[in-house]
């Protein structure tokens, strides 16, 4: 949420706005800040609607082991039967049904919209994507980083050299470290920057409701396997980086097994194999 919620429960309350507010009277020049835009939701089962008890998660577009229940990747979601609702006081996104009890927490196209004003309002640094290919399709009008690219349009995207020793990249630019271009931007850019013009943020008015689309999308994603053929070999400390995880593709960044089979697992620089 970009706003604090007054009505939000006794606990910690967090926004978006608070925390750039802070960074900015602590020194921190604005056009450093870039917002991070979750390109995937936040489920929670056996709940009665927003603020209310839930149950732990067993559904998810990332399923393995006890990691990625209950995160959807952005593109299908609203999940089918569930109705999207907008808070523009808030500044937020989630959908609800009531018939699973399935409450999902994540970004659309109408609060983006705010945070996006936001960002020029404040003059920060821009957006940044996790991860671009869990993004509706770029023709969509649901597209986050569509919106985002049609918003600041190309004057004013980054196009710096790439700072990456990433030589198995699949994309080209990263394993050359190239200038990314205009061309390339809906397909692979995630990092945009704003516009120095301040405008006003819209008012808060009411919320509004949106009917889900019954979305045909798979629910499954997985990284996309790199061009190269070159298999990696475990490192010596691949053991300590497992964390107790046997027989196992793990993904050490984030601390998560991930389904793949030893033969595809060694197919990723970022994923070891676990015996």
């Amino acid at each position: 949420n970009l706003y604090e919620d007054p009505n939000h429960p006794p606990g910690a309350k967090y926004s978006t706005h608070n925390a750039v507010q802070d960074y900015i009277k602590g020194g921190c020049p604005s056009d450093k800040i870039v917002l991070g835009i979750p390109a995937y939701g936040r489920s929670f089962e056996g709940s009665n609607g927003l603020y209310s008890n839930f149950a732990k998660p067993t559904k998810g577009s990332w399923v393995a082991g006890n990691d990625g229940k209950g995160v959807w990747d952005y593109k299908v979601l609203p999940l089918p039967g569930a109705t999207e609702i907008y808070d523009e006081k808030l500044g937020a996104t989630y959908s609800y049904d009531p018939t699973s009890k399935i409450f999902t927490s994540y970004e659309g196209p109408k609060s983006l919209a705010q945070k996006l004003n936001y960002i020029k309002k404040y003059n920060l640094g821009g957006t940044m994507f996790w991860s671009g290919d869990a993004d509706a399709k770029p023709s969509s009008n649901r597209s986050l980083i569509t919106q985002v690219y049609n918003t600041f349009g190309r004057a004013n995207m980054a196009f710096e050299n790439n700072n990456l020793n990433y030589p198995t990249s699949q994309y080209a630019n990263i394993r050359a470290g190239a200038v990314t271009t205009v061309d390339s931007v809906n397909s692979t850019a995630s990092v945009t920057s704003s516009p120095v013009a301040p405008v006003t943020s819209t008012a808060p008015g009411a919320v509004t409701t949106v009917d889900s689309v019954n979305s045909t999308a798979s629910v499954t994603s997985s990284p996309a396997a790199p061009v190269t053929s070159n298999t990696p070999e475990i490192s010596a400390g691949a053991g300590d980086q497992c964390k107790g995880n046997k027989n196992v593709c793990y993904w050490p960044l984030t601390s998560q097994t991930v389904p793949f089979s030893q033969a595809r697992c060694k197919l990723y620089v970022s994923l070891i194999w676990c015996p």
